[in-house]
């Protein structure tokens, strides 16, 4: 019966504790730059620091609807291109660019750069 009322508290406990570390976790670290899809349709988003798409690139990722991926650029200053894809191959997609540290919100996808992108003000 003791170790019965040990689980209980500790379920009490760990509970808010574990929502406490996931809500920090998807909180956007200083100084990053955030990618949210908003439109209806999963995408491949790629990002690279502006004229150095040779050093590869800064984030390359799947994102569905409502998704949303925060990462550190490579310098608080950089000017970051941002790329949606139909499909990882595509050739044909929409782009926009954002400060190293701004947010980038896509909310309508159309191939051949017909895309609706909104940036913070």
């Amino acid at each position: 019966m003791r170790s019965r009322n040990r689980a209980i508290r500790l379920s009490v406990i760990a509970g808010p504790l574990l929502g406490l570390f996931l809500a920090l976790a998807a909180a956007a670290p200083a100084h990053a730059f955030c990618i949210e899809n908003a439109s209806d349709t999963r995408l491949f988003f790629a990002v690279w620091v502006k004229g150095k798409r040779a050093d590869g690139s800064v984030l390359s990722q799947w994102l569905g609807r409502g998704e949303r991926k925060c990462q550190a650029p490579h310098a608080k200053t950089a000017v970051l291109e941002v790329f949606a894809f139909a499909g990882q191959d595509s050739l044909e997609g929409c782009d926009d660019e954002i400060a190293g540290d701004a947010t980038l919100r896509l909310t309508a996808f159309e191939e051949f750069d017909n895309c609706i992108w909104k940036k913070p003000r």
